[in-house]
């Protein structure tokens, strides 16, 4: 989502998480309902606030493959080298009780 208004719910929370990790995230976020109304009325209903949208939307894109919040290949790297860890962790216990957590 280009706006973000952070409730009690877990998705407009998400929504937020995922504009905090853009540079604009803080412009685009806003702490109030009425906030968000201003906000939104100035981005849709001028010319000023619809080209400003549009920079926006095009830098967002670039900005969302350049984040590490968004590499899901260094992820999903991660999550199998902790799935590997695991599994040696469960068939070493025996004669291994420590476990040292290294990529490989």
């Amino acid at each position: 989502p280009m706006l973000n208004f952070p409730s009690d719910t877990m998705v407009s929370r998400v929504g937020a998480s995922l504009a905090f990790a853009s540079p604009q995230g803080t412009l685009l976020t806003a702490r109030t309902f009425g906030e968000y109304l201003t906000i939104a009325h100035h981005l849709i209903g001028t010319k000023k606030g619809a080209a400003a949208l549009a920079q926006y939307r095009k830098r967002a894109l670039g900005e969302v493959f350049a984040s590490p919040a968004f590499d899901s290949r260094r992820w999903a790297d991660g999550y199998l080298t902790g799935l590997r860890n695991l599994y040696d962790a469960f068939f070493s216990a025996a004669s291994h009780p420590h476990v040292i957590a290294t990529p490989r």
